[in-house]
């Protein structure tokens, strides 16, 4: 392996340690989750990541008929809706799912009261 080659465990440890030396270094990274999620969210839309996998099944599917295997044809097993109320199961247990809905968002124990 080149020596200039490092894996994501030493990436981690690096991290960690140069924030933890440099406290200033932390407000430089404030609001980036944000930036991350929005930028993704940009690049990669849900509806296009959704197809991407429905895709690839299909194709998966269509290999192996053409390695001989004889299958019946296996719908995508996670539908569109479904996938929606597991985000809407995440932002009601455990928090928001998307930039917008975190300016709003409350716990669930305030939510209650």
């Amino acid at each position: 392996k080149p020596a200039h080659q490092f894996d994501a465990k030493y990436t981690m440890v690096s991290a960690v340690t140069v924030e933890s030396m440099c406290r200033r270094l932390q407000f430089k990274f404030f609001g980036l989750d944000d930036y991350m999620h929005q930028l993704f969210s940009a690049v990669n839309p849900l509806d296009k990541y959704y197809q991407e996998c429905v895709d690839s099944w299909d194709r998966y599917q269509e290999e192996w008929r053409l390695q001989g295997f004889e299958h019946e044809y296996v719908p995508y097993p996670y539908t569109r809706e479904l996938v929606d109320r597991w985000f809407e199961e995440y932002d009601a247990r455990v928090g928001p799912t998307s930039v917008e809905s975190k300016k709003t968002w409350r716990p669930l124990a305030e939510r209650d009261s």
